[in-house]
């Protein structure tokens, strides 16, 4: 269970459809001045069928270390900002506070940079309408990848019966 204190935004949620067969969560989470860790939980009978009996419960996550979120958040803001006028029209869009100050290149640094963090790579990752899991975290592993960002990947199968 994540830490009070970790910002977390799913970027994509699919409920548990009325035969059982499956559900999915993508979140996008950050503890202050920690790991960025995308996660992936899928459950229902569709996991039992491809994984075997035992397992119901499938959770992926592929995370940044801190010392390569940085790196995650220049890549993130050249992606999004051609300049300053989209950056703060995106971070008021956001509800992000800002103070005006000299921050990477602009005269508005925002208040929370972790919030801006994952908001920026959820909105760099997007959303697709037949969306699942496994497609956000190769969108997410791409573009981590184009940007010579390293990252770790782990799964973990349970039952949560």
């Amino acid at each position: 269970m994540p830490d009070d204190d970790v910002r977390t935004v799913t970027v994509f949620t699919r409920p548990m459809d009325e035969d059982g067969w499956s559900a999915e969560e993508v979140t996008l989470e950050r503890p202050p001045g920690g790991d960025l860790t995308l996660r992936c939980h899928t459950s229902g009978r569709v996991i039992e069928m491809i994984i075997g009996e035992g397992g119901t419960e499938y959770r992926r996550t592929w995370t940044v270390r801190t010392e390569h979120v940085p790196r995650v958040l220049r890549a993130a803001l050249r992606d999004l900002f051609t300049d300053t006028a989209a950056l703060r029209t995106w971070l008021a869009d956001t509800g992000i506070p800002t103070a005006a100050e000299e921050w990477q290149g602009h005269p508005i640094r925002p208040l929370d940079e972790d919030r801006l963090l994952i908001e920026a790579v959820r909105t760099v990752i997007g959303t697709e309408e037949n969306d699942e899991g496994t497609t956000i975290a190769d969108r997410f592993t791409t573009w981590l990848t184009e940007q010579h960002i390293g990252y770790e990947a782990g799964e973990q199968v349970t039952n949560a019966d």
